[in-house]
């Protein structure tokens, strides 16, 4: 009899143990889906802020919108459309047309005494998300080119 109790013990305690064991499984199992998310979501907002940065010293070099489009477009991935220049960009941040990832430039030139100013906002949104990843503005003095 003593031995029957010692087996259902050992059972017990082995689904116990198996119980626990199936359990760490699942939490380490959502705890890397969350990092993989997480890790996602920083190598987008790493690229946005990349693409962003290019954005402004484009803007910077640019002396018009549509020198702007200019030195943006590559094989027809840039456009100007309601008065802001796209451009779209795939994962590796190459012009795309069918990209990923699309950069809007807005240009509002004023004249002031020291010459042409022009303002720009700059985001990158992510796939037809309608929240910007990343966004920034620049601001910049241009030689007498047109508007």
């Amino acid at each position: 009899m003593k031995e029957k109790g010692h087996n259902t013990a050992f059972y017990i305690e082995t689904l116990v143990m198996i119980i626990i064991f199936v359990v760490i499984i699942l939490v380490l199992t959502k705890v890397f889906a969350m990092a993989k998310i997480d890790s996602t979501q920083a190598q987008r907002l790493t690229d946005a802020v990349s693409l962003a940065q290019n954005t402004a010293e484009t803007v910077q070099a640019s002396d018009s919108r549509h020198e702007l489009l200019t030195l943006l477009d590559e094989g027809g991935t840039a456009k100007i459309t309601d008065g802001k220049v796209i451009a779209l960009y795939n994962k590796e941040k190459k012009p795309d047309k069918n990209g990923v990832y699309k950069v809007t430039v807005t240009w509002k030139p004023e004249k002031t005494k020291q010459g042409r100013f022009v303002s720009s906002n700059i985001k990158v949104f992510y796939k037809d998300a309608k929240k910007a990843s990343y966004s920034m503005k620049t601001e910049v003095y241009v030689k007498g080119g047109r508007r």
